[in-house]
């Protein structure tokens, strides 16, 4: 508002006031003449007020077009955008902008082999696939722009992909070294050993082979090829291992409940399983010694689970005990036939290499 017209704002308020005064009555008119005023001084705080915001800074700019569109990828670089307090840390989350587009790259090209498989693909295989795709990490990089955004700053990163690829080569090449070590250690296996050897490796299988998904085909160097292959065959080994595979469950009269539960734990991997253990590639005797007691009105069970497994040969292969407690108001039967349940679960949450005692190898020990 102007100058002159807050003048006459202030005028035509004591204008009407004055005005309103002479007719008033003396008892009323002063107090009428306060509320006047103020209404005037509002007229005036409020004009003020307005120019006030009138003048306030201009809208913040637009972002940078790059941010928007960055630079497509190419063979040699791929690029990722950031915002951040500061340019660290724009320029690693433009960096987890890279690593998510690759996550997501890889996590389409899984679904494709799953459907094409019909949903056969191993779901371990495919969390393994996908977790060593997320450890992604980027040595050679370059913050290519930077500009301030309303909430600090925005980053432009071009990450070198060829030094990415040399970098996902050697990971490759830690995991295929180790296995190697593995397969070294039975050079003549049983189909027994040969079968737990390649289930103790597999996630190192699977962890290699999300890595190579990484990879376009014409990244793909000769030696990546023959890797590759290698690779494969060891993973449809691993899918056929199981189907060679007989194994005998062994348990007493008193134990054909936790035979069962074995026997179907066996089963669920394509393990042939039989009662007889001559001709049988291995022999896995289970053993469920319990202890009973009383807890106020429940019968409590004590269930140790002992497991054993030896290949054809007498070869010890894995061994573990478990133990289970569950409790029943009517007798120990029914609190038994609990703790089997509970036993079962267990024993198809941990999986069978465990729940023998055996553990696959760590992906985690191929880290340098």
């Amino acid at each position: 508002m102007r100058k002159g017209e807050r003048l006459e704002v202030v005028e035509l308020a004591l204008g009407g006031w004055m005005r309103l005064g002479r007719r008033a009555p003396r008892r009323w008119s002063a107090g009428l003449a306060v509320m006047v005023m103020a209404s005037a001084m509002g007229a005036l705080t409020g004009c003020a007020s307005v120019k006030s915001m009138a003048g306030m800074g201009s809208a913040p700019a637009a972002p940078p077009e790059w941010t928007i569109s960055p630079p497509p990828d190419s063979d040699d670089a791929m690029y990722g955008v950031g915002e951040g307090l500061d340019v660290g840390t724009a320029t690693r989350l433009a960096l987890r902008d890279v690593a998510s587009k690759l996550r997501v790259s890889v996590s389409g090209v899984i679904r494709s082999q799953t459907s094409e498989a019909n949903g056969r693909v191993d779901s371990a295989a495919s969390s393994s696939m996908m977790s060593e795709v997320q450890k992604t990490e980027f040595r050679q990089y370059t913050l290519v722009q930077s500009a301030p955004a309303p909430s600090g700053v925005y980053a432009l990163v071009k990450v070198d992909r060829q030094a990415f690829l040399n970098d996902t080569r050697e990971r490759i090449g830690r995991m295929e070294s180790l296995t190697t070590q593995l397969l070294a250690t039975h050079p003549k296996p049983t189909p027994l050993e040969h079968y737990v050897t390649l289930q103790r490796a597999r996630p190192l299988l699977a962890a290699q082979q999300g890595l190579f998904l990484m990879f376009k085909s014409a990244d793909l160097k000769p030696d990546d090829q023959a890797r590759q292959a290698r690779l494969q065959k060891l993973l449809a080994d691993a899918d056929s291992a199981a189907g060679k595979v007989q194994v005998a469950v062994v348990a007493g009269p008193d134990d054909a409940d936790l035979r069962g539960v074995l026997a179907g734990l066996l089963s669920d991997q394509g393990i042939r399983v039989t009662e007889q253990a001559a001709g049988a590639q291995g022999v896995l005797e289970v053993a469920g010694p319990m202890e009973t007691s009383k807890f106020g009105q429940d019968v409590v069970v004590r269930l140790r689970a002992k497991l054993s497994l030896k290949d054809g040969r007498g070869s010890a292969i894995g061994a573990r005990e478990h133990l289970v407690t569950a409790a029943s108001r009517t007798d120990a039967r029914m609190a038994r036939q609990q703790a089997v349940a509970k036993l079962q679960a267990d024993l198809k949450g941990m999986g069978l290499l465990p729940s023998l005692g055996i553990q696959p190898l760590s992906v985690q020990s191929t880290q340098p």
